[in-house]
Parts: structure tokens; sequence; C-alpha cells
């Protein structure tokens, strides 16, 4: 979800992050007062970020258990599904129309 998020976020963080690279570039600062600057954006950029993140991987473990839980019988299912096409297509293969 991590990767995600991210390849959809860096459209919009990079439009939030060059106009701060171009102010830096075209001010007269040092470049470690640049650094602490862009480093600041860069906690202030992703402080909302981080308790969406850790939210939503609780919220992922909980709701993956059930997922697997239910995958064991949809396998089952459409496994048993398969033979049957399989079986159908056989018997129409051998003459026997079944329909």
């Amino acid at each position: 979800l991590g990767i995600f998020f991210a390849l959809g976020w860096a459209p919009c963080a990079l439009s939030m992050v060059m106009p701060v690279l171009i102010w830096l570039a075209s001010q007269d600062v040092a470049p470690l007062v640049g650094g602490t600057m862009l480093f600041f954006f860069g906690i202030g950029h992703g402080v909302p970020i981080i308790p969406i993140t850790t939210f939503s991987r609780m919220v992922g473990g909980r709701i993956g258990e059930k997922y697997v839980s239910v995958g064991e019988w949809t396998s089952k299912i459409f496994g048993l599904l398969v033979i049957l096409v399989g079986l159908v297509y056989a018997a129409r293969y051998f003459g026997y129309l079944l329909w």
C-alpha cells in the first residue's frame, strides 16, 4: 500500500518541492540553511502521512487475515468449477451434448 501511495503522491510532492527549491536557489542563503529549510519542509510534508500509513497498516492486517480464511474456500470452489468445465468440454468432445 505504501508503494502505491508514494507513486500517486510523487507528482503532488514534486509540485510543492520545486517552488521551494527555486526559491532557495534564487536567495542568498548558505547551503546549510537551505538544507535545514528543506529538512523542516520535508518533516511538515510527511507529518500527515505518518498517522495515515500507520492506521492503514493496522487495519490492513485485520482485513488480510479475513481474506486468507475466505481465500482457502474460494480456491477450492473455483478449483471444482475448473474441473467441472473441463469435464463438460471433454463430454462435448466425445459427443455427449449436455444442453
